[in-house]
């Protein structure tokens, strides 16, 4: 099996059953890698998750005479526009190649206006990129590669900071409204698990909102127009249109920013990307 930045997978699959209607399918849906489902004269073959790009991909089927049948195909995957949930290859399109494009461009590895198309200026761009930060120069924007462009955002709650930390250099710095001391934010190593623009608020099982309704999106919105959750419960970076209470601690255990503010560090942070608080 090769490393995470590789495009190449090969597997090999074994089925014991001397009549095909012996593996029959339980239903429809993703297969894990290297498995196989039988349908009749059918079946169904389990590659595991592609690149999102251009894949070549290869099958051979051998009876039990001997007898092989091959057949190959190119395979576009397009199954996200968020930069970070992905593997990237030559071929891939979208707002995450963008994304990937402006990264190697404040990485001065490329020139020229973000296309949203990978091509070869981008493969020799990132190829470049992986070099200079000592990852093997695969030109394929696997886990390690993304890891390093996407960053790390470090929540100091004593300072009312959040930081905004990109291959070891802080990108960003804004200021934040912390929990009240009855409802603190709590601390420890967390990650970005969702992404909502203009969020309607539903109120939480918690004895301080009870009564209250669902909150749709617009000024009196307590989320304002973005909202960024992490793995803590119920925890994350919002909004605020009461703008005086940004630098104190003044929340229920969320991270209060500007508006503005928040606007830009949703466009700079992915899903999966790791959350820091500390005291």
């Amino acid at each position: 099996m090769p490393g995470p930045e590789l495009t190449g997978l090969r597997l090999a699959t074994e089925v014991a059953a001397t009549d095909p209607t012996e593996v029959q399918p339980e239903g429809l849906g993703e297969l894990p890698a290297g498995s196989l489902r039988i349908d009749g004269s059918g079946f169904a073959l389990g590659i595991g998750r592609l690149p999102q790009g251009r894949s070549r991909v290869a099958v051979w089927v051998r009876d039990r005479a001997g007898n092989v049948a091959t057949k190959k195909l190119t395979v576009v995957v397009d199954s996200s526009e968020e930069l970070g949930e992905a593997t990237l290859v030559r071929g891939a399109r979208g707002a995450d190649v963008v994304a990937l494009q402006e990264r190697l461009k404040t990485a001065r590895v490329y020139r020229g206006k973000p296309t949203g198309v990978f091509d070869a200026k981008t493969y020799k761009a990132l190829r470049k990129y992986q070099r200079k930060r000592k990852i093997a120069p695969t030109g394929v924007a696997g886990p390690r590669t993304l890891r390093a462009m996407i960053g790390r955002i470090v929540i100091n709650l004593g300072q009312f900071k959040l930081r905004l930390i990109r291959e070891g250099r802080v990108v960003k710095t804004y200021e934040i409204a912390i929990g009240q001391s009855a409802y603190p934010t709590p601390t420890g190593r967390y990650a970005v698990i969702e992404k909502k623009k203009d969020p309607a608020w539903f109120p939480p099982n918690s004895p301080w909102a009870k009564g209250l309704g669902p909150i749709p999106p617009g000024p009196g919105n307590p989320l304002g127009t973005r909202w960024i959750g992490t793995s803590a419960p119920a925890i994350g970076m919002h909004g605020t249109y009461a703008d005086y209470s940004v630098g104190t601690a003044a929340s229920h255990g969320c991270l209060r920013m500007h508006i503005p503010d928040v606007e830009e560090l949703y466009e700079q942070v992915s899903v999966g990307m790791p959350v820091i608080i500390r005291a």
